[in-house]
Formats: structure tokens, C-alpha cells, sequence
């Protein structure tokens, strides 16, 4: 794949182009292959479907883009003589160049979407993975969880894609470019992008990648995004449970019918509500399923009682073996401004709460 193919200007200066072969946003889940190894767990980490990249990366501290190497993705770079990097952190925090704060101002001659390109250090990184064995025949994703500013990607020297908004997660199907043992993950890092212009703020211009590096794997079929919304009637009593779930598919290869099932659950694990659908059809490669429910009486979620209910979302094939299942919390309420005034559950409240931009 050609990355910038008879292009004026690079991507990181290219206003017009700010991801290139990401997936879709979705929202953050944890699957996990079994009810047991779920009820187990504190969080995705202790997913068997999650292997974390963080740590030691090798890294080459560039000045400015043209002294980069421009090579060094590839699987024949020798990075021996390199140095190492703790990965989530910002480059500057770990002797690279130096962090820098303004509040109105930006710290370079404003000249949109141009930044300077003598004074632009380009973080390269570099690692190695090995796959785990029970991955085989799964859809593994690779995810940055934030990267500063901007960034291309690349595995077993082949291109993924680029990305430059740096606050929010990038995550590639890696699928395709995966072979047996030894995988190979690099990145280019710039501290400036065209983005740069949007990031005028009061706060420290720090660089590279900030937040948590993993892989995930998932079945063949699985649930690719969801949206739950939990309100309380007009008359406060009953809840409404809405649900909005996609699933997906990758490959061509037919597979068996599914079934997508739901239930919520109290704190101490009673089942309140709880409901079944088949997948019409199979072969679709996304489908997309809404449902709407009603809670009698459900605790209503206020911030000096906070009640959160627990949903599961399950995928079983026809013969009732559990694919994967997925929980998350859920608070019944209802916020709204009606003739003026701010409301939860329909009554008054003031917010105290402080303010984090970024």
C-alpha cells in the first residue's frame, strides 16, 4: 500500500486528512470468552483476549522530520544500537527535547496548517510481539489508546494507517498482517501537525504515545459497538432500558446462526430483566439490533446514591455455546433543562465540578 502517492503535502499537514484505515469509533467494552473468567476479572486487562503492549519500546529521537529514518519499519531495520522508551509516556518527561507551556498562544510562527518543519521532532518506535497460540482463527485489533500529535502505523513492515487526533483511541484490524511467531509493530510520531492549530489550550504541549498500547482478539462474529440508554419514566416509577447493539463479522466464510442475549442484573447479582434474538440473516456481515424494555421501579442513579445495575451482553451460537459476553454498568436517570432549570430525575440540581480541557 502506498502511503502519499503523488501527494503536495504529507498527511500531518494536510487539513483534508486526519485518519487513514482506522476502525469506526465504538464504545469501550471488555469481552470475555466465558461467565467464569468475567466474574474473575477487575477490568479488560484480565481478559484472556487482551495482551498489553506496554513497556520497553525502541526509540529514535529525531529533530526534525528529514533527519527521521525513514526505513526503520521495516522487518531488516537493525534498531540494536538504539535506545528504549517507556511506552505510555511523553517523550519529554523522559529526556527527549523538552515540554512546553503557553496558554493563548502557540509555540511556533502562526502560518496555517503549516508547522515548522526545522523544529518538529519525530518520535520512532519500534517492538516485537509474540501472538498467543489460542488467538488462531480470532480478529485481533491493535489499539493506542493516545498519541501525540499525529502518527503512522505499521506491522511486519506493512502499512496500517495514520491518525492525528491525539486525545481519542486508535485501533487497527490487524488481522490480515499477522503471522506466526514473532510480530513486529512500529510508529511515527510527530510532536506538531496541522492538528496543532486546534490544540491551543492552557496547558503543556507534550508528545509521543501517552496512554495504553494493546491487542485484543475476538471472534469471528462479535459485537462491534453498543448504546445504552437508562431513563426513568415522566413519572419517575418505571425505567426504560433502550439498547442499540451492532455486530460484525470480518471474513466471508459462512458461520453458524447466533443468538444475542441480554440481562440486567442488581448489585447482588439478581436478575431483574432479561431476553433473547436471533440473528436474521447469518451471513450478513453487520447487523444491527434495537431494544426497549421496561424496568418497574428501578433505583434511580443520583450522585449521593450512586446505584449502578449491571448489564450482560452475551452471543451464543444456535447450539447455545457461549461466543462471548460482555458487562457493563448501568444507572437509571434522567437528566434535562425545562424552563430554565437544570434536572435530574426531575428535580433541581447544581453542579460543582471542575474543569479538565483536553
Amino acid at each position: 500500500m502506498q502511503q502519499q502517492s503523488n501527494r503536495t503535502l504529507p498527511f500531518w499537514l494536510d487539513p483534508t486528512v486526519f485518519n487513514i484505515n482506522q476502525e469506526r469509533p465504538c464504545a469501550n467494552m471488555a469481552a470475555f470468552p466465558s461467565l467464569e473468567t468475567l466474574e474473575r476479572s477487575n477490568g479488560k486487562e484480565d481478559s484472556p483476549w487482551y495482551k498489553s503492549l506496554n513497556g520497553l519500546w525502541a526509540f529514535y529521537f529525531s529533530n526534525c522530520p528529514n533527519e527521521r529514518p525513514v526505513d526503520f519499519y521495516q522487518e531488516n531495520y537493525d534498531t540494536t544500537d538504539w535506545n528504549t522508551i517507556e511506552v505510555p509516556a511523553n517523550w519529554e518527561l523522559q529526556g527527549y527535547s523538552y515540554p512546553i507551556y503557553v496558554n493563548d498562544r502557540y509555540p511556533f510562527a502562526k502560518n496555517p496548517p503549516f508547522v515548522p518543519e526545522d523544529d518538529n521532532p519525530v518520535g520512532s518506535y519500534k517492538r516485537s510481539f509474540e501472538l498467543p497460540e489460542e488467538w488462531a482463527g480470532m480478529e485481533v485489533f491493535l489499539t493506542f489508546e493516545a498519541v501525540k500529535s499525529a502518527a503512522y502505523f505499521w506491522l511486519n513492515g506493512q502499512w496500517l494507517g495514520y491518525n492525528q487526533d491525539s486525545k481519542t483511541p486508535v485501533r487497527f484490524r490487524i488481522t490480515p498482517y499477522l503471522k506466526s511467531g514473532t510480530n513486529t509493530v512500529a510508529a511515527e510520531v510527530y510532536r506538531y501537525s496541522d492538528g496543532s492549530y486546534l490544540e491551543c489550550q492552557d496547558f503543556w504541549r507534550l508528545s509521543g504515545m501517552e496512554r495504553d498500547v494493546y491487542l485484543t482478539a475476538r471472534p469471528q462474529r462479535h459485537i462491534r459497538d453498543f448504546f445504552v440508554r437508562a431513563e426513568p419514566d415522566s413519572s419517575h416509577q418505571s425505567g426504560l432500558l433502550n439498547m442499540e447493539v451492532d455486530l460484525i463479522q470480518y471474513s466471508d466464510s459462512i458461520l453458524p446462526a447466533h443468538l444475542f442475549q441480554w440481562e440486567l442484573r442488581e448489585q447482588d447479582g439478581c436478575r431483574i430483566s432479561n431476553g433473547a434474538l436471533p440473528l436474521e440473516g447469518p451471513d450478513d456481515k453487520e447487523v444491527s439490533l434495537k431494544i426497549s424494555e421496561v424496568v418497574p421501579h428501578p433505583k434511580l442513579w443520583t450522585a449521593e446514591t450512586p446505584y449502578l445495575y449491571q448489564l450482560y451482553l452475551s452471543l451464543y451460537t444456535e447450539a447455545s455455546t457461549l461466543v462471548e459476553i460482555i458487562r457493563i454498568n448501568v444507572g437509571f436517570r434522567k437528566v434535562e433543562i425545562r424552563d430554565a432549570q437544570l434536572l435530574l430525575n426531575g428535580r433541581p440540581i447544581v453542579i460543582i465540578g471542575v474543569n479538565r480541557h483536553e
